[in-house]
């Protein structure tokens, strides 16, 4: 796993507020040589950097609900 770049982005945290946070891109190499870039956002908490559930898992998680069960959020589509 390696850092590919940070940005700057504002995040929905799922419960109508918006923050400020770094949007960090990193790339994941698998053995068959496959990889991918996924992005995780985390904001500053008390002086530290906290990593964040996207909205979309926030909303499963504040309902008590497994992502895997029936009902939950799709994860958005990807461009």
């Amino acid at each position: 796993m390696k850092v590919v770049s940070v940005t700057e982005e504002s995040v929905g945290l799922g419960n109508g507020r918006f923050v400020a946070s770094k949007a960090v891109h990193v790339r994941i190499v698998f053995s068959s040589n496959l990889s991918l870039v996924h992005t995780v956002h985390v904001v500053a908490e008390s002086g530290k950097w906290t990593w964040i559930l996207p909205s979309w898992r926030f909303r499963d998680y504040k309902a008590d609900r497994c992502p895997t069960d029936p009902g939950s959020a799709p994860p958005p589509a990807s461009a």
